[in-house]
């Protein structure tokens, strides 16, 4: 409990300091008189401990005390319309610093700090920014729903079916084998003359010589005894 008063004590200083809260760089028409930059600040401060500098190294002094929201309007173009930054010194001490701003058309958005961060978006001039609204935190969940068991899930169950012993089984089908075409051969008949058969030719030769010898032999003499039958019966 004390550690948080000491911390809530050693933050209040902070939380009531003077910063930056909006600005307005590029209003519309000419810049010159129209620009203006707003403060605030939870209870009164006196402002002549402050000053501003801008990226240039411009230096404006603030002065009078105030409390809550108040707008510094810059009498001349003191601010650039692009890579411009603005620091917040108490004294010679940096007490804020905003981010590069940059706004290259004259309308009617500013920046707004919101947070720790700066939007761009329709002025609100001495009133409260309209930050984007953050997301809630989701609630915690109790200790009680923490320590509760998880219901029970039940198992589904898994019925196997046992494989039917009358299929019979799928037969295997071939495919018809083609039948071949028997191809007639035809062997031409050689006589085949093998070194015996050629020598037996050649034995052979002087017997059918002999032979016909014999035959010229007998067919001539039966033509001469015919002949001389014919004379003798004359």
């Amino acid at each position: 409990m004390y550690k948080f008063l000491i911390l809530f004590i050693l933050l209040l200083p902070f939380s009531l300091a003077l910063q930056i809260t909006e600005v307005e760089m590029n209003p519309l028409g000419s810049d010159s008189g129209k620009e203006w930059i707003e403060f605030y600040s939870e209870m009164e401060v006196n402002l002549s401990n402050y000053k501003i500098i801008n990226n240039d190294q411009g230096e404006l002094s603030l002065s009078g005390n105030n409390s809550g929201y108040f707008i510094l309007i810059l009498n001349s173009q003191w601010l650039d319309n692009k890579d411009e930054r603005i620091y917040l010194y108490k004294e010679n001490e940096l007490i804020q610093e905003t981010t590069i701003l940059e706004d290259s058309k004259n309308n009617d958005l500013t920046f707004q700090l919101c947070g720790e961060e700066w939007f761009f978006q329709e002025k609100t001039p001495k009133q409260e920014n309209s930050c984007p609204e953050s997301e809630p935190d989701p609630e915690p969940i109790p200790p009680e729903n923490l320590s509760s068991p998880l219901p029970e899930i039940p198992t589904p169950e898994i019925k196997i079916s046992e494989p039917n012993k009358n299929i019979s089984k799928p037969k295997t089908i071939f495919p018809p084998k083609e039948e071949k075409k028997q191809e007639t051969i035809y062997l031409n008949t050689q006589t085949i003359k093998t070194p015996e058969n050629s020598s037996k030719q050649q034995d052979r030769k002087p017997i059918i010589f002999f032979i016909g010898f014999c035959m010229v032999l007998s067919i001539l003499y039966f033509v001469q005894s015919k002949g001389k039958n014919k004379n003798e019966f004359r």
